[in-house]
């Protein structure tokens, strides 16, 4: 995959990824029974791996 990776470990987190085993129509069907837009289920990602939101 792509965007493999992970946490430095001097910083103690783990990464959760509760749609990792997911493809792509998974997840958006996952959204659509959540009510998300449709428009925001279709849309093509916006590239740019230096452009990431990180949650910590």
């Amino acid at each position: 995959h792509h965007n493999v990776g992970g946490l430095p470990d001097f910083m103690k987190l783990k990464v959760v990824e509760p749609l990792k085993a997911l493809f792509k129509d998974e997840v958006r069907r996952v959204g659509a029974s959540m009510g998300i837009d449709a428009q925001l289920l279709g849309r093509h990602p916006f590239p740019g791996p230096g452009l990431a939101i990180r949650i910590l």
